[in-house]
C-alpha cells in the first residue's frame, strides 16, 4: 500500500493517473466482493477528488475521463460476472 500527500498548491505529476489506478481499483474490486478495502475511505475520496479537479485542455485523456472510463470498464466486468448465475 502506498500513500500520496495532496495538497492543493501540488501539481500533480503527469502519470499520476497510472499510479493511481491500481489502488482504486484494488479498492473498487473489494468493495464489489464484499470486502474490505486495504486503503482507507478518506485516503480513496482524496485521490478521487484530485483526480477529478484536475484541468487539462484534453477531454478525452483528462484525469475525470480516463476514471470514468475505467470504472465503467470495472462496472462493466463485475456485472458481466454475476449475470451467468442469475440467468441460469
Amino acid at each position: 500500500m502506498f500513500f500520496f500527500k495532496l495538497d492543493s498548491s501540488h501539481t500533480p505529476s503527469p502519470d499520476y493517473f497510472d499510479k493511481i489506478w491500481p489502488l482504486l481499483e484494488q479498492a473498487l474490486q473489494a468493495i464489489l466482493n464484499g470486502t474490505n478495502s486495504p486503503t482507507n475511505e478518506e485516503q480513496l475520496y482524496r485521490h478521487i477528488n484530485h483526480l477529478c479537479t484536475q484541468s487539462t485542455n484534453e477531454i478525452n485523456s483528462s484525469p475525470p475521463s480516463l476514471l470514468y472510463e475505467n470504472l465503467k470498464k470495472v462496472l462493466h466486468d463485475h456485472i458481466k460476472t454475476l449475470l451467468p448465475p442469475l440467468l441460469g
